[in-house]
């Protein structure tokens, strides 16, 4: 006669199949906090892009975004005189970076007053965010003459 209750090894069996599934969830949670740090950072470049070229427009002085030698994040500067005036520095979070794409600029210069991109810049600006805890990444350029800027 079987008595009430669950036996040992069924509540061992159940306590491994909620840990298995508690893992792969970890996982999954770990892989999309990745992609969302990638993404955050790729959009907030843009924004900057975006914010180096209305300033060239803004206060009809050229203005420069570039990207850090070390790829932990980025300056932007806004032409005071002779000299460069730091606007903003960005650094990426723990475990993401920004590399040029290929053969491209580490830079890009806004020019006054019609926010143009600069003749020696003018080769397509690219970076690529990526995270090195996974293979997800994101490229961000800055396009043509206008500096049009695309995430991809």
């Amino acid at each position: 006669m079987r008595s009430k209750g669950f036996s040992l090894l069924e509540l061992l069996v159940v306590l491994f199949i909620l840990g298995l599934l508690g893992a792969l969830g970890f996982i999954t949670l770990r892989e999309s906090i990745n992609r969302g740090q990638v993404r955050e950072v790729a959009t907030r470049l843009a924004a900057d892009l975006a914010q180096a070229r209305s300033s060239a427009q803004r206060y009809a002085r050229p203005s420069r975004l570039e990207l850090a030698p070390d790829g932990k994040g980025y300056t932007l500067t806004l032409r005071q005189g002779a000299a460069d005036q730091l606007v903003q520095t960005y650094t990426t979070p723990p475990g993401i970076t920004l590399e040029a794409v290929g053969s491209t600029p580490t830079q890009i210069t806004y020019d006054a007053p019609l926010g143009e991109v600069t003749t020696n810049s003018a080769a397509a600006f690219a970076a690529t965010v990526k995270s090195n805890r996974t293979t997800y990444s994101r490229v961000v350029r800055a396009i043509g003459v206008t500096g049009k800027v695309v995430v991809r």
